[in-house]
């Protein structure tokens, strides 16, 4: 496929249109208009509203990446407010970088790139996520979302299970075989004071980062993720650590040299108990 994008990139806004209809003169009839609905979209949001110089320079980096298929994309510190709803369109994405912006709100359109493997949204101005979050990232490995103004996380919704077969009982519960498979979340700098009762339903987790959040209370069920490699919950405001620990939880964490990392005072504070548990580690201040 001939993109058509000179090396130094789009000069100006028209170029996105020009360099759309140059793609491939010989793409069947179904293509084209998928470039065209495409690039109307991306010309729309590159035109409409302020920071025009960062619009384009995103534009650029969408462009190349539908052109060429790419899996990752970059499109961190552009000082972005919104991304165009015609990333929808490149579900062939693994990586999406969209650190460093000013979103305020999660933004739709990723709702539908369901290959992703990593979603990073650190340092961007969010205050929610979205109760659906995790609709279609039954994919998602890796998702940071450090530094925001967040004050609650969604886990994955369960789902009525039909009637049983030959008119046996009818099941409630949670359909395990279309829940995330997310290894590594990164909650660190924003403004928690829970994490919701059905935490273990992320049942994959390895590491769970929640530093600098304003937490007073871990709910029990968190030692329901079996398996859990890391937990660091330093410098927030518990008084105490839930027990029981599972044993089986507690061997796999002695096993792959897990650990649970606090701060000096919350270890002051806790049941000595938890000591001799699990491998601790008292984080300093600036040993982050």
């Amino acid at each position: 496929m001939n993109n058509g994008i000179a090396a130094g990139g789009l000069n100006n806004l028209n170029h996105i249109q020009r360099a759309l209809t140059e793609i491939d003169t010989g793409a069947d009839a179904d293509h084209q208009i998928h470039l065209h609905e495409f690039s109307r979209q991306l010309n729309e949001w590159s035109q409409n509203g302020l920071n025009t110089e960062y619009r384009l320079e995103t534009s650029q980096r969408i462009l190349r990446c539908f052109t060429q298929r790419t899996t990752n994309l970059d499109l961190g510190r552009l000082g972005l407010r919104s991304l165009p709803d015609c990333l929808r369109h490149l579900t062939q994405l693994r990586t999406l970088d969209v650190n460093g912006n000013r979103l305020e709100s999660f933004p739709d359109c990723l709702h539908c790139l369901r290959n992703l493997t990593v979603l990073r949204l650190c340092g961007n101005r969010l205050q929610t996520l979205p109760e659906d979050f995790w609709k279609n990232k039954i994919m998602l490995h890796e998702l940071s979302v450090q530094n925001n103004r967040l004050t609650s996380f969604p886990v994955p919704q369960g789902r009525l299970f039909a009637p049983g077969l030959l008119g046996g009982p009818q099941v409630y519960g949670v359909n395990l075989a279309e829940q995330p498979r997310v290894h590594r979340i990164e909650l660190g700098g924003n403004h928690l004071t829970s994490l919701p009762i059905d935490i273990q339903l992320l049942r994959g987790l390895r590491i769970l980062d929640l530093n600098h959040n304003e937490l007073n209370e871990l709910p029990g069920s968190i030692w329901q993720l079996s398996n859990l490699h890391e937990l660091d919950v330093s410098y927030n405001e518990l008084n105490d650590i839930p027990e029981p620990m599972p044993a089986r939880l507690t061997e796999h964490m002695f096993r792959n040299r897990g650990r649970l990392v606090i701060d000096p005072v919350t270890a002051n504070t806790l049941n000595r108990s938890i000591f001799r548990l699990v491998p601790v580690v008292v984080m300093h201040p600036g040993q982050e």
